[in-house]
C-alpha cells in the first residue's frame, strides 16, 4: 500500500474535465472543496478540511500546495467502498459500484485498487476463474528483486467470499482455490458456500493464521481422505491447526440415523481426545447446523473453548433405548425409571460443556425432510447462566428452569433417628414443631431478550418467573401483529390473540413484546361514537327535540288522515 507518498490539493479548475463535472456544475463558489462523481446515482463529496489552496495568481505561494497524507485518502476511500460494498449485497454479481472509484482519477486508483482486493465476493465461476489467473500472472512476474516477497495483488487480499457462488462443479471451484490460496499469504476470512465440500486439498493449504472459517459443509456420503500424515477427516485436522480461529461455521448431512445406533458416551474416544486435547482460546462465534454426529461436533465438545459468546446449534430428539426384558420367573415386575434410559442429546453435551460462557445462544431446527423437532433442554438456563440474548424453536420447552423440589434448597434432611427421638411419649400430645428452614435467595439470570416464533399459552408461565428479573424484551420472529382495521373479535383471535394476552401479562413487568418487524401493537385512536338520527351538527338541540317529539311531547308531528 502506498503510505509514504501524498496527494497534491489542486483547484477545480486544474482538474481533468475527465474526472470532474465542472462542464455541468460551471466554477464553484468554494474552490476548495472538491465535487467529484464517481456515478451517475451519487456524489462523492470529499472535503479535504484544510484552508483554501492558493490561486495560480500567487507566483510566491506557487510551491506551498496544502497536502493531504495519503492514509487519510485512503481512509477516506475505504469507508466510501464499504458503504458500496454493503449495498452490492442486494445487487448481486451486476455490481460493479467499488471499480467506479479507481476510475476517478490516477491516484485514487493507486489507492483504492488494495482496498478493492482486500475484501473480494465472487458470485460466478467464471469471476473466480479470473480472479486465481490475475493472482496467478502477477504472482509470476513478481521477482526476486523487489523488497517484499509477497506478490501484489495477492497481498493484499484479506476477506474471500464464495457465499453467493452460482452453482456450477465442485472440481472447478476446487481447482481454482488450490490455484488461488498459495498466493494469499495475508488471508484471513473465508466463506463458502453450502453446498461446496471442501476437499483435503484445499484444507492443506488454508493458511494458519485465519480467524474467519464459514460455510463448511459435511456430507455423510462422502467421506474426507484426511491430510497427509493425519488419521482424522480434513475438516477436524483443519479446525484444530487453526488457533487464531475467531468464527467457525459448519453445516452437515443432518439428522439421519438409524433406529439401532444408540450414540452413548464413547469409552476408546475420550482416551484418544485428551492425548490430542484442542484448544481453541479465540473462538467466539460457533455455527454449528445440522450436524450433531459428525467427528467435528464430538471434537468441539470435548476442546477448550474459553472465549465462546456466540452460539448456534441445531436441537436433536432425545433417543430413547429399550429396557431389558424381565427375567422369566420372577416373582414381581421391576419398577424401571424411564429416565435412566434417556441417552443426553448432542445438545445438551454442548451445552453443559461450553454453555457457561455463552452470551448469546441460538437454537435452530434441523433442515432434513421430514422435520424432527425437537424441544430445548428444560435446564437450559442452568447449563447457560450467563445468556443474555435466547432464540428458541418450536416446540418450545415446558420450562426454562427445573421445578423446585418441595423441600427448600440448602435444607438438610431429617434422618429417622431424629424423628422417632422427637416424638412425644404422650398419646394425646403433638410433637413440637420444626424449625423452617431459611429459604435460599432466588437466582436472578441475566436474560433480557427472548425470541421464539409464535406464543404459545403454556410456555407464558415460563417467563413470569421472579429469576427472569432482567428480562426487557420478547419477539416473535415467525407472527406480526393485524393491520389497523381489523375488529376486536378478529384481534382477539388465533395467534393475534395470545399476542395480545402476552402483551397485557408481560406490560405489568416492563417487558416490551415485539412481532417479527420490530413493532408493538400500536393503538388505535378512540373513534367518535356514531351520530344519532336528529343530531344536527350545531349540537344537541335537534337530538333532544327528535326524542321529545318520539315520546310525543309538545311539537309532535301530527299524522291527518284524509279521506278521497
Amino acid at each position: 500500500m502506498p503510505t509514504a507518498s501524498a496527494i497534491t490539493y489542486i483547484p477545480f479548475d486544474e482538474l481533468d474535465d475527465r474526472f470532474t463535472n465542472a462542464h455541468r456544475f460551471g466554477r464553484p463558489r468554494r474552490p476548495e472543496v472538491l465535487l467529484l462523481r464517481p456515478n451517475q446515482r451519487k456524489l462523492l463529496l470529499l472535503c479535504p478540511l484544510l484552508p483554501p489552496s492558493p490561486t495560480l495568481s500567487d507566483g510566491a505561494a506557487r510551491g506551498r500546495r496544502s497536502r493531504l497524507p495519503a492514509e487519510a485518502w485512503q481512509r477516506v476511500l475505504a469507508l466510501a467502498m464499504q458503504a458500496e460494498d454493503d449495498e452490492g449485497l442486494r445487487r448481486g454479481s451486476t455490481d460493479v459500484g467499488k471499480i467506479r472509484y479507481l476510475l476517478i482519477c490516477k491516484s485514487f486508483q493507486t489507492l483504492a485498487t488494495p482496498v478493492l482486493y482486500s475484501s473480494v465476493r465472487i458470485f460466478t465461476l467464471r469471476g473466480l476463474r479470473l480472479f486465481a489467473d490475475t493472482l496467478a500472472n502477477a504472482d509470476a512476474k513478481w521477482d526476486s528483486i523487489r523488497r517484499i516477497p509477497y506478490s501484489a495483488p495477492g497481498r493484499w487480499v484479506q476477506s474471500l467470499s464464495l457465499a453467493q457462488l452460482a452453482p456450477c462443479s465442485s472440481l472447478a471451484v476446487d481447482s481454482n482455490l488450490v490455484r488461488a490460496l498459495p498466493i494469499m499469504p495475508f488471508l484471513t476470512a473465508i466463506e463458502l458456500d453450502g453446498r461446496y465440500v471442501m476437499s483435503w486439498r484445499v484444507a492443506a493449504l488454508i493458511p494458519r493464521s485465519l480467524e474467519v472459517l464459514r460455510g463448511i459443509r459435511v456430507k455423510e456420503e462422502l467421506r474426507f481422505e484426511g491430510l497427509k500424515n493425519s488419521a482424522e477427516d480434513a475438516l477436524t485436522a483443519l479446525v484444530r491447526s487453526l488457533p487464531l480461529l475467531e468464527e467457525l461455521g459448519v453445516e452437515g448431512p443432518g439428522l439421519d440415523i438409524e433406529e439401532d445406533e444408540v450414540f452413548e458416551d464413547e469409552g476408546p474416544e475420550d482416551s484418544q481426545s485428551t492425548q490430542a486435547h484442542v484448544e481453541l482460546l479465540n473462538l467466539k462465534h460457533l455455527t454449528l447446523l445440522d450436524c450433531p454426529y459428525t467427528p467435528v461436533y464430538r471434537m468441539l465438545i470435548t476442546a477448550s473453548l474459553p472465549a465462546l459468546r456466540d452460539l448456534t446449534l441445531t436441537t436433536t430428539p432425545t433417543i430413547q433405548v429399550a429396557p431389558p426384558d424381565p427375567e422369566q420367573g420372577a416373582a414381581h415386575t421391576p419398577i424401571i425409571d424411564p429416565a435412566a434410559f434417556t441417552q443426553p442429546t448432542p445438545t445438551s453435551r454442548f451445552l453443559a460443556r461450553h454453555g457457561s460462557t455463552v452470551h448469546r445462544l441460538s437454537l435452530v431446527p434441523g433442515g432434513q425432510w421430514p422435520p424432527s423437532p425437537a424441544p430445548a433442554p428444560e435446564d437450559l438456563l442452568l447449563q447457560c447462566p450467563e445468556v443474555r440474548e435466547l432464540t428458541l424453536c418450536m416446540p418450545l420447552p415446558s420450562r426454562l428452569l427445573p421445578p423446585e423440589s418441595a423441600r427448600a434448597r440448602g435444607a438438610a434432611p431429617l434422618s429417622p433417628l431424629l424423628a422417632r427421638l422427637a416424638l412425644s411419649p404422650e398419646p394425646g400430645a403433638r410433637p413440637p414443631t420444626p424449625p423452617s428452614p431459611s429459604p435460599a435467595p432466588t437466582p436472578s439470570y441475566p436474560l433480557t431478550t427472548l425470541t421464539i416464533p409464535v406464543p404459545t399459552h403454556s410456555f407464558l408461565a415460563c417467563l413470569t418467573s421472579t429469576s427472569l428479573q432482567n428480562l426487557r424484551e420478547v419477539r416473535f420472529s415467525s407472527a406480526k401483529w393485524l393491520r389497523r382495521g381489523m375488529g376486536k373479535t378478529a384481534q382477539g383471535a388465533g395467534v393475534n390473540g395470545e399476542m395480545m394476552r402476552w402483551r397485557r401479562e408481560l406490560k405489568r413487568g416492563g417487558i416490551k413484546v415485539l412481532d417479527s418487524e420490530g413493532k408493538e401493537e400500536i393503538e388505535e385512536p378512540p373513534t367518535p361514537a356514531r351520530q344519532m338520527i336528529g343530531v344536527s351538527s350545531l349540537g344537541n338541540r335537534g337530538g333532544s327535540s327528535f326524542q321529545r317529539n318520539m315520546k310525543g311531547g309538545g311539537g309532535a308531528r301530527r299524522v291527518v288522515v284524509g279521506q278521497r
